[in-house]
């Protein structure tokens, strides 16, 4: 891509823009090293904003604010040694780009808007945090656009033609929108000084009320965002444009989270033939109906959700509609399908816990005694975990005394495919515990000795031991000695000992032979005495032998005599 200028304005960001610029060189190369130019505009800063923008190779000019964002922007343009101009906010950190694709673009639709995709992080009603995507206007030709509106300014056409746009490859991620309580109010009462003189400019324009709206509700100020909402919505946004979706959405969500149901039906029945296909109005339509207790038409809404065209927060389209097809199912009593909507919802909002109460309630009702319960930290080590589950599905014996539990740390989808059929398979043996992606594995771990099912307990990882005291905490004896723990019934594995073994047919047949098994006294060895006594694979033939790191192995013939 030849010959375009790259424009900043900036302010007192150098926190920020020197993000913003790393990320922009790491996808186009420093500006002095290649054809394209980035250029600053600084407005008055104060800080080291200045100096870190030279350091990148920018060309910084200077530019009195005036209280108008459109006046500091058309002036970078202006100021910009190319017509093709790509805008980029200081607080924007962009993140991919196609470069050979963005130049196609601009060959096929000179005269066109290039829309790039903004990730912004926001807080979300439910404390937590929230990925909100959008496509903003900023590549374009200068001869043919420039920028109106003294704050949230838009691009317009000088010869007020229609504006025509089209996606390019370029993502930013933002997070101005992030940020406490005291700065997001800040920000919302500088915005809405602005705000305000525009609209006592243009009062019957909607797209003014709407980012009154925004920025109350950027103050955590519901009432006043509603009220604003419900200005603009009266005013008649357009319904294609991407703040008269977002508003409708944002007016709804607040109608309901207000408990004013039938007013937020009302938006439902007259907005839903518009949003059909948007997957953030499909799921707002659904909370309200499952706040109501219209489950059934909740259902259909979410199940509309599903894979919709258009989505304005990351997960509306897949985690969301099931995290909450999980809770409605859950409700209802059918825990299959509440298990089933959890595990797809994944990590968002309770999925993983509320899947594991579901496991823990079905593991414990479905469970025998068992003689041992084995816990798996499941990797991305798929080669492992494939032989070991081998091992312990294939025994002799079966595994009805048998209690495992695979602690899932991967994403890897063909492990997770072949865990979820050994659970399916062997409902009463098997059972998979999700931990959260920000819990520590000493406590993943320690979670799922919870829900084992016996006195034994072993704990299998792929070269990896705990501290001894770590086990005592899962096993709630925090002051016993290690012989004290052995009465406990704790044997500690590591497993990557077969690995390790020299004799390469003695560790073939210990894969084939199986890891796992257990005598009727309990009988229990060290790996070390069945290799002192040179015991063979035409020894281990038959047998069910497990390698312990700690104390003591458990070992089984399959007619059940003790190897002596």
């Amino acid at each position: 891509m030849n010959n375009f200028s790259v424009c900043y304005i900036a302010k007192n960001e150098e926190e920020n823009i020197k993000k913003s610029l790393k990320g922009l060189i790491s996808l186009f190369g420093r500006p002095d090293e290649k054809d394209y130019e980035i250029l600053v505009l600084d407005t008055g800063s104060v800080d080291s904003t200045v100096e870190i923008a030279q350091n990148f190779g920018a060309r910084v000019e200077y530019f009195e604010w005036i209280d108008d964002f459109s006046a500091a922007r058309n002036e970078a343009m202006r100021r910009a040694e190319h017509d093709r101009i790509l805008f980029i906010d200081a607080d924007e950190i962009p993140e991919k780009a196609d470069i050979k694709e963005i130049k196609q673009h601009w060959d096929k639709y000179p005269e066109a808007i290039g829309r790039i995709e903004r990730r912004n992080r926001c807080n979300s009603t439910s404390g937590g945090e929230c990925i909100l995507v959008d496509r903003v206007e900023r590549f374009f030709d200068r001869r043919l656009y420039r920028y109106e509106g003294i704050i949230h300014e838009q691009v317009v056409k000088k010869d007020a033609g229609k504006l025509y746009g089209y996606p390019i490859p370029f993502t930013v991620y933002h997070e101005g929108y992030f940020g406490t309580k005291q700065q997001l109010k800040e920000k919302a009462e500088r915005n809405n000084e602005l705000l305000f003189k525009e609209l006592s400019r243009n009062s019957d324009d909607p797209y003014i009320y709407y980012q009154i709206g925004q920025s109350y509700e950027l103050a955590n100020d519901s009432e006043k965002a509603l009220e604003y909402y419900e200005k603009g919505y009266r005013l008649d946004p357009e319904r294609a444009a991407d703040y008269g979706a977002t508003m409708i959405h944002h007016l709804g969500c607040l109608l309901t989270d207000m408990g004013r149901y039938d007013e937020a039906l009302k938006l439902i029945e007259n907005e839903l033939p518009n949003y059909g296909s948007f997957a953030d109005f499909l799921c707002f339509a659904g909370y309200t109906c499952m706040k109501m207790g219209n489950l059934e038409t909740a259902i259909e809404l979410y199940n509309r959700a599903y894979g919709a065209a258009r989505i304005g927060i990351e997960g509306s389209s897949d985690k969301i509609p099931s995290y909450n097809l999980g809770c409605i199912y859950d409700a209802l009593g059918d825990e299959l399908k509440a298990r089933k909507y959890f595990e797809l919802a994944d990590d968002y909002g309770e999925a993983r816990s509320r899947l594991n109460a579901l496991l823990s309630a079905e593991f414990e009702q479905k469970s025998n005694k068992k003689l041992i319960s084995i816990v798996v930290p499941v990797r991305d080590d798929s080669e492992y975990i494939g032989r070991l589950w081998e091992c312990i599905r294939d025994q002799s014996i079966g595994i009805g005394h048998l209690g495992v539990i695979f602690v899932i740390m991967t994403t890897n989808k063909e492990l997770l495919s072949t865990l979820v059929a050994a659970e399916r398979e062997y409902e009463n043996s098997v059972c998979l515990l999700y931990p959260d992606e920000d819990t520590g594995e000493d406590e993943c771990v320690s979670t799922a000795f919870g829900y084992t099912v016996s006195e034994n307990v072993i704990f299998l990882d792929s070269g990896r031991l705990l501290k001894w005291d770590a086990l005592r905490v899962m096993n709630a004896a925090t002051e016993c000695s290690d012989v004290d723990m052995v009465t406990y019934g704790i044997s500690y594995i590591g497993t990557d000992f077969v690995m390790t073994i020299e004799n390469e047919q003695m560790r073939d047949s210990v894969w084939k032979e199986g890891i796992l098994g257990i005598d009727p006294e309990g009988c229990l060895y060290r790996m070390s005495f069945l290799l002192e006594k040179g015991i063979t694979s035409a020894d281990l033939r038959g047998r069910k032998v497990g390698i312990s790191y700690a104390d003591r192995v458990y070992c089984i013939k399959d007619d059940l005599e003790r190897i002596q």
